[in-house]
């Protein structure tokens, strides 16, 4: 939050996104960290989207709900 604070003034800054890195590919414990979490960043009227970068081998695929 603070590094976001001081880049929001840097002169030549247009814009940023802010992320999360988590270190697991369990789609189970992503699951629970935005279940957890989303109320904090989206309100109830909001949207938003997911991009994600699949690397390596995993037990489900690019399609699992």
């Amino acid at each position: 939050d603070k590094a976001c604070e001081i880049l929001k003034n840097v002169f030549g800054i247009v814009s940023f996104s802010p992320c999360i890195c988590l270190q697991t590919s369990e789609i189970e414990k992503i699951a629970n960290f935005c279940k957890m979490n989303y109320d904090k960043w989206i309100d109830v009227d909001e949207t938003f989207a997911v991009r994600v970068k699949r690397v390596g081998k995993h037990d489900y695929t690019s399609q699992h709900k």
